[in-house]
C-alpha cells in the first residue's frame, strides 16, 4: 500500500530550486546536447516536480558519462508551460531555434497536440523537426492512425502522427476508464447504488482533449460493460479556462445530481455515480462544493488529474474519503524503487505522480540520443530526426535490461558503445513503444486518507486490455 504526502506549491517551488541549485554546481564547459522540457509549474496542471525529476534523470545520465570518461554531458532547459498550448508552442520553438534543443518534453494533451500540430500545420517555418516526448497526456486520440477531426486537417493529422515526432509515457485513458466503470459496477447491484432500478453514470469533464477525450472512453466503457439493460450516460462539460474559486459550481453540481436524462430528455433517474475528468484545481474546488452542498450521498470517482497536489491544495479536507484511478506512482521493482530512493535522497521527499513518467520521458530521451549519435564523431550534433529513430530501438526484447540510476546508464553506455541492444526498463514501467509510439501502464485504485492518497489495488493494463486486477 503506498502513501503519497500532501506537498504544498510553496514546498515543490523549494524542492525544484535546491535540486536546479545542485544542478547548477556541476561545472561543465566542454560539448553539450541540449534538451528541452517545457512542463506546467503554475497553471491548472501545476506541478513543479516534474522539473525536478527531468533534472534528475540528466544529473544521473552525467555522472555515467563522467564515469565512463565521455568528453560531452547533457543540457536540460527548462521552461514553464503554464499548461497552455500558444506559450508551450512558444517556448518549445524557442529552445529548438535558438539553444539548439534537440528533443521536447511537455506535459498535457492540449499543450502536446498543439506542439507536434506545426508539423502538420501550412507553415513549413515553425516545424521543430525533434522528437516531442510527452509525459502527462492521455487523450485516447493522441497518435491514433484513426483519429478524425474533419473541420481541421492540420490536427488531425497531428493526432494520427504519421510523420512519427510524438512520443508519450503515460498510457492512453481507455483502459483506465475500464477498471473506474468496473470500480462502480462491484458498488451497489451492478450499479444500481440508489436501488432505483436503473443504472446511470454522469460524466463531468473539462471542455478540451483531455477531458474530451476521457469522457468518449468513459461513455464507451459504460455502454460495454453495462449493455442489459443500457445504462443511462449524462455528460457535462465545463469551460476550459476557468477561475476555480468565483466559478459557479453549485450550478454544475445541481445538474449533475438532477434525474434529468439527456438521451430521453426528461427526468427520470438520479444518478448512481458522477466521475469527474478535469485539471487538479478543478477536481479540488468541484470537490470541496459537493461535499458541503450536501450532494455527497451520490458517489463521486476521480480520473488521474485529481491525484496530482494541486487537487488536495484546492480541496483540503473535502477530499478525505474520495477515490479514484491512476496510473501507478512508480513501478515496484528494482527501477522504481531505485528511482523514489534517488529522488529522496536528493530531495527529501517521495515521488509525486506522474513523476516517474517525467524521469522516464527524459531517460529515453537520453538513451536514444546515445544510440544515434554513437558512430558520430560529435555525439552532440546528432539531429532531431536520428534522435526520433532511434527511440523505437531502446526497448529491444533481445537486448541488456538497463534501469535506472547513473550506474545503469553506465552500463547502457558500454553496451551501446559496443552496438549491442538494450531494453529500458523505466521507474514507470516498461516504456515500451508500440507501432504508434504508445505505452502501456499500471493503474491503481486510490482513497485519500487525512488528506494523504493512498493506493488499495494494482491494475494490469501492460499485460492486457482488460486490466485485470493483480492478486
Amino acid at each position: 500500500m503506498t502513501r503519497t504526502p500532501r506537498l504544498s506549491a510553496l514546498a515543490l517551488l523549494s524542492l525544484a530550486g535546491s535540486l536546479f541549485f545542485g544542478c547548477a554546481s556541476d561545472e561543465w564547459s566542454g560539448p553539450t546536447l541540449v534538451l528541452g522540457s517545457v512542463l506546467d509549474s503554475s497553471g491548472n496542471l501545476a506541478t513543479p516536480s516534474w522539473t525536478v525529476v527531468a533534472q534528475l534523470a540528466v544529473r544521473h545520465a552525467n555522472v555515467a558519462l563522467k564515469n565512463a570518461g565521455r568528453p560531452f554531458r547533457f543540457k536540460l532547459l527548462s521552461a514553464d508551460s503554464t499548461n497552455t498550448p500558444t506559450t508551450i508552442v512558444s517556448r518549445a520553438l524557442d529552445f529548438v531555434r535558438n539553444e539548439g534543443a534537440k528533443a521536447i518534453i511537455t506535459d498535457s494533451s492540449q499543450d502536446d497536440i498543439a506542439l507536434n500540430q506545426t508539423h502538420y500545420d501550412n507553415d513549413s517555418s515553425n516545424d521543430p523537426n525533434v522528437p516531442i516526448i510527452c509525459m502527462a497526456c492521455t487523450s485516447p486520440a493522441i497518435n491514433n492512425p484513426n483519429a478524425a477531426n474533419p473541420r481541421d486537417a492540420a490536427n488531425q493529422a497531428a493526432l494520427r502522427n504519421s510523420l512519427g515526432w510524438n512520443f508519450r509515457t503515460v498510457m492512453d485513458t481507455f483502459p483506465q476508464s475500464r477498471v473506474l466503470i468496473n470500480l462502480w459496477l462491484a458498488k451497489g447491484q451492478n450499479g444500481d447504488i440508489n436501488k432505483d432500478g436503473q443504472a446511470k453514470n454522469t460524466i463531468y469533464a473539462s471542455d478540451e482533449a483531455f477531458g474530451r477525450g476521457f469522457a468518449g472512453v468513459l461513455q464507451s466503457s459504460t455502454l460495454a460493460l453495462h449493455p442489459t439493460p443500457p445504462a443511462i450516460v449524462n455528460t457535462y462539460y465545463h469551460p476550459p479556462a476557468l477561475d476555480p474559486n468565483t466559478y459557479d459550481w453549485g450550478s454544475d453540481i445541481a445538474k449533475l445530481i438532477s434525474p434529468y436524462s439527456q438521451s430521453s430528455n426528461a427526468h427520470d433517474f438520479r444518478p448512481d455515480v458522477i466521475i469527474e475528468a478535469t485539471f487538479p484545481q478543478y477536481a479540488g474546488a468541484l470537490v470541496k462544493s459537493f461535499v458541503t452542498s450536501g450532494a455527497s450521498d451520490t458517489l463521486l470517482l476521480h480520473t488521474h488529474a485529481a491525484r496530482l497536489p494541486a487537487a488536495l491544495n484546492s480541496s483540503g479536507w473535502a477530499l478525505n474519503g474520495q477515490e479514484g484511478t491512476s496510473h501507478v506512482l512508480f513501478d515496484d521493482n528494482p527501477s522504481g524503487l531505485v528511482f523514489r530512493d534517488e529522488l529522496e535522497r536528493q530531495t527529501g521527499v517521495q515521488p509525486i505522480f506522474l513523476d516517474a513518467h517525467t524521469y522516464d520521458a527524459t531517460l529515453v530521451l537520453v538513451l536514444a540520443s546515445l544510440v544515434a549519435g554513437r558512430s558520430l564523431p560529435d555525439p552532440t550534433q546528432v539531429s532531431g530526426a536520428q534522435i526520433r529513430d532511434a527511440l523505437r530501438t531502446i526497448n529491444d526484447p533481445r537486448g541488456t535490461v538497463i534501469r535506472t540510476g547513473p550506474a545503469e546508464l553506465e552500463k547502457a553506455l558500454g553496451l551501446i558503445a559496443s552496438g549491442q541492444p538494450i531494453n529500458y526498463e523505466g521507474a514507470s514501467g516498461p516504456v515500451d513503444f508500440d507501432a504508434n509510439n504508445n505505452v502501456k501502464n499500471v493503474i491503481v485504485h486510490w482513497r485519500v486518507e487525512n488528506e494523504r492518497f493512498v493506493d488499495l489495488e494494482r491494475y494490469d493494463c501492460i499485460s492486457s486490455s482488460l486490466c485485470p486486477r493483480f492478486p
